[in-house]
């Protein structure tokens, strides 16, 4: 039922985007699908698992603001006698850009309802994953895409993982996530950490693409943490002004240095439909 046709795929033509292991390709007529395939080289068996858990993942979501998998496949592909390794690929609606592409190219700020129906719209989508137990664990810009609408769409859960109840900690490696968009508790100490780490590690990341989103600032994150600090309240200074202080003291909870002072997805999406339900009539009951 989910087997894609790989004959359908067009590899060999125009890509639509690109990844650390792979890229994204139309599925069918490039001009007219609303189908893409993304293609994931896996070249250990690491790789390869965390791409058959992406699949599982992405057939299992069903949220109006989570890109789903409507299809997969995969083929093995040998380079040398003794080498060979698996092309994973994984069918998904066509968007029209990341939310990076999208910030880059604006040269006006968003009003305050198409910020707050963007806010609600990701921060439901987190909410639905962590209320399975499931961490993102690399959202960025790039990982948040948008369809001719605008409508936004969380991507790319090839990073989560699913938290188990009776685990009190997981072992974590640098290896995971976007440096730049990682937890300074998890950022700071490499190794066990507490389950809910995770958890409150996906709402900083969460908040501070939020801050470049509505800043219309893409300039890197310090790694220095007093810098990185001072340029957190800048831009929370700036986004006061823009919009509004209820707006800003909510985005101020999100990049909370001690992560026991950030709230969850649900907490969250309480609050906004608390003060802004009036610029979210259409997202609301979705």
């Amino acid at each position: 039922m989910f087997r894609l046709n790989l004959d359908k795929v067009q590899e060999g033509g125009m890509i639509i985007g690109r990844g650390g292991n792979g890229g994204v390709y139309p599925y069918g007529d490039p001009q007219t699908s609303n189908w893409v395939v993304k293609i994931i080289h896996t070249i250990s068996l690491i790789h390869f698992l965390r791409a058959l858990s992406e699949i599982i993942l992405g057939l299992s979501c069903d949220h109006f603001a989570i890109v789903p998998t409507v299809g997969f496949n995969w083929k093995q592909v040998t380079f040398h006698a003794e080498q060979s390794q698996f092309k994973i690929y994984i069918k998904m609606a066509r968007m029209q850009q990341n939310l990076r592409t999208f910030i880059g190219k604006k040269r006006q700020n968003l009003s305050l309802k198409e910020i707050v129906k963007i806010f609600y719209a990701l921060a439901s989508a987190l909410d639905y994953l962590h209320q399975r137990r499931i961490a993102h664990r690399d959202i960025k810009p790039n990982n948040i895409l948008l369809d001719h609408q605008n409508n936004v769409f969380l991507s790319d859960v090839g990073s989560a993982i699913r938290v188990h109840e009776d685990e009190k900690s997981y072992t974590v490696s640098i290896a995971e996530g976007t440096l730049q968009y990682e937890p300074p508790e998890i950022a700071k100490f490499k190794g066990k950490v507490h389950k809910k780490a995770f958890f409150k590690g996906d709402i900083w990341s969460f908040g501070l693409t939020l801050l470049q989103l509505c800043s219309l600032d893409l300039k890197t994150f310090s790694d220095k943490e007093e810098d990185k600090k001072d340029q957190i309240n800048r831009m929370l200074k700036q986004i006061e002004v823009i919009y509004n202080k209820s707006l800003a003291n909510v985005l101020r909870k999100l990049v909370e240095w001690d992560p026991e002072e950030r709230p969850f997805a649900h907490d969250v999406c309480k609050y906004l439909k608390n003060n802004f339900s009036h610029l979210l009539v259409n997202l609301i009951d979705t």
